[in-house]
């Protein structure tokens, strides 16, 4: 009994412990704490611009969601900062007579930032959560997860008080529930902390790359249609001070004047057998005039390029991280009505617009607030069955477009226009595709004999006083 006496002792007395090392422990777990916090906080800002990079969309935050974020990041500092103290201040030399404390043994093990027998579903949970966070970041989602996970930094207090309970007794529920409150004080306020200025960042991505409010649409072509190492892309929306600037994918902006430079710059670098595929895309607001849009294909045009991919959005600009929908259009002449200076020779189209023969027109009317169909109002959802009768190889369908419409109605008209001729196509169609990148030969020559009695016959301008 004396032998136990000397080498083993059950109890763990804290006011042995000295005012200085108090209060070392403290600073240092305040210290670490601080790094841990502002460590995860970095890590956040770096996959946010870096995901950024890669879809050269901005991951903007919202003030609750960061709010959520910054509490979660704190909670979890906290803990593993109040392990580093506590262990600190149970942490002293060991004589080789010195009495063995298997308490004291076992609460040093339970504050180790990640113990053997925490180590692997702690580590399968971070990584868990770490991708989640990183996937998810931009989604209205988001709210909920960050409060489900705030269970994290329960479940390590509750691990790293287990065996400090047990020595302090019933005493111990006490010191734990105002231990308790206390970190979570100190998390409410550590949140506030802004390691970064996230605002400075904020400005700088949606300078370089806006968010675009794109237009919706009846009809959609997808992205695995266009080769981005022959694609030019231009934005077209509104600045901070309400002003229309276009932009390209590296954040330059342009004039429209410029534009025309800009695409002879960048046939300079493609190889020349392959720059009557070179196409542009379009990503505009879709609220914007669209004889502004069409200002820019004229000096597009004038360079020598005649594809044209129209971008389109959903009511949720998020959906644009995994899916880039489209109209392409071919325009070889610039629009009626569209009046512009240019120095630039102008590089003749390959195809002859004026070779197509036709023996009737239909004429739309398309302002800013309806559309007319032989004088009448339209609704937007009958658009479609009203083309479908006039798509055929001798009727031209015009768009006839005052100079405030705008854009998203351009949009309306152009993809119900194409909708109404592929419905038609299909119904005639008998050669399917087996997968979505299959062209067979018997696919190609049907396609090409539909186009044909359907073809998709467009004629656009801007009333003037030389054509009402």
């Amino acid at each position: 009994m004396k032998l136990n006496h000397v080498f083993h002792d059950a109890s763990v007395n804290f006011r042995k412990i000295s005012i200085k090392t108090w209060v070392v422990g403290i600073l240092l777990g305040l210290a670490s704490t601080m790094v841990i916090y502002a460590f995860a906080y970095t890590i956040r800002e770096v996959f946010r611009v870096m995901s950024f990079s890669f879809v050269r969309i901005p991951e903007i935050l919202s003030d609750q969601d960061r709010w959520w974020s910054n509490l979660l990041f704190a909670s979890l500092s906290l803990v593993f900062g109040n392990g580093i103290m506590v262990n600190f201040l149970l942490s002293k030399p060991q004589k080789v007579f010195s009495r063995r404390n298997l308490k004291r043994s076992r609460i040093l093990t339970d504050q180790i930032f990640l113990s053997f027998n925490f180590a692997y579903w702690a580590l399968r949970m971070g990584f868990m959560l770490g991708a989640s966070l990183m996937t998810f970041l931009t989604f209205e989602q988001i709210s909920v997860f960050l409060k489900v996970s705030l269970l994290l930094p329960l479940v390590f207090f509750l691990d790293s008080w287990k065996t400090i309970s047990q020595v302090l007794g019933r005493k111990g529920y006490k010191w734990m529930g105002g231990h308790s409150l206390f970190l979570v004080m100190l998390s409410l306020i550590l949140c506030k902390w802004e390691v970064i200025n996230y605002n400075k960042i904020d400005k700088q991505m949606l300078y370089l790359n806006p968010i675009v409010e794109l237009p919706q649409s009846f009809y959609y072509e997808e992205d695995h249609f266009i080769d981005g190492s022959l694609e030019l892309q231009f934005k077209i929306v509104y600045d901070e001070n309400g002003e229309v600037i276009i932009q390209n994918t590296m954040g330059t902006r342009f004039t429209l004047e410029e534009v025309t430079a800009e695409v002879l710059a960048f046939k300079s670098r493609t190889r020349s057998e392959l720059i009557p595929f070179t196409s542009v895309t379009i990503s505009a607001n879709r609220h914007i005039d669209l004889h502004y849009i069409k200002s820019l294909e004229a000096q597009v045009i004038w360079a020598g390029i005649h594809r044209f991919n129209y971008e389109l959005g959903e009511d949720n600009y998020q959906y644009q991280l995994f899916d880039r929908k489209f109209i392409r259009k071919r325009s070889y002449k610039e629009m009626e009505g569209i009046k512009f200076s240019q120095n630039q020779p102008h590089i003749p189209p390959l195809f002859d617009e004026s070779s197509i023969q036709y023996t009737d027109t239909l004429q739309i009317y398309l302002s800013k607030t309806h559309y007319l169909f032989n004088n009448t109002p339209v609704q937007r959802e009958k658009l479609v069955a009203i083309l479908k009768p006039f798509i055929n190889s001798e009727t031209l369908i015009q768009y006839k477009c005052e100079k405030d419409v705008s854009y998203q109605n351009y949009i309306d008209v152009l993809s119900a226009h194409y909708k109404a001729a592929f419905q038609l196509r299909e119904q005639k169609q008998t050669v399917f595709k087996q997968h979505r990148y299959d062209k067979s030969n018997a696919y190609k020559e049907e396609q090409e004999k539909l186009r044909t009695i359907y073809p998709l016959l467009i004629d656009e301008f801007f009333i003037t006083s030389d054509n009402k």
